[in-house]
């Protein structure tokens, strides 16, 4: 199954360096987000929508005949001209997150930079979260105004925001 997003969503406030595949380290990074964006895609729909609706939802897009529900749902979730989602943001969260250090046989380790002076991340982080928690706040209202259509929606899950504090 082919994911919603991909790298080229990871731009401008989500921006992800060295993903390019121009050489083996860029493609070992490119391949890392990649595992990231087929977990937590996942996992972002999940709490949007619920399981059952998300199952449903990504085979509907699979069919010769798409139906303009998954179209419209889709049209919520991504937007392929200006390579936006609240999916990037969400996933941009948890890659940044489980980056921040390195896991090395001697504990976690932080690297140290040439030029440049190591700063937190917390800011840009809990941006993108607390974005993706709006949108999918937003794309939910749009499900429930919708409720005919989608039959096995489940916005029991529950959507928190962070803040810089981790509290």
């Amino acid at each position: 199954m082919a994911t919603l997003i991909d790298s080229t969503y990871f731009h401008t406030e989500v921006f992800i360096p060295n993903i390019s595949d121009s050489n083996a380290v860029e493609t070992a990074r490119a391949s890392e987000l990649q595992r990231f964006i087929d977990r937590y895609e996942l996992e972002y729909l999940d709490l949007v929508m619920g399981y059952d609706m998300r199952v449903e939802f990504l085979a509907g897009l699979e069919e010769d005949s798409i139906l303009q529900k998954w179209n419209d749902l889709k049209a919520e979730l991504i937007d392929d001209t200006l390579l936006l989602s609240p999916i990037a943001d969400y996933v941009y969260f948890h890659y940044i997150r489980y980056n921040v250090t390195r896991t090395t046989s001697s504990g976690e380790v932080v690297a140290l930079v040439d030029n440049g002076t190591l700063t937190g991340s917390n800011f840009k982080q809990v941006t993108a979260h607390n974005r993706a928690i709006e949108q999918a706040l937003l794309i939910r209202n749009f499900i429930e105004e919708h409720s005919t259509d989608y039959p096995n929606y489940d916005g029991s899950y529950s959507l928190g925001y962070v803040n810089e504090l981790n509290i």
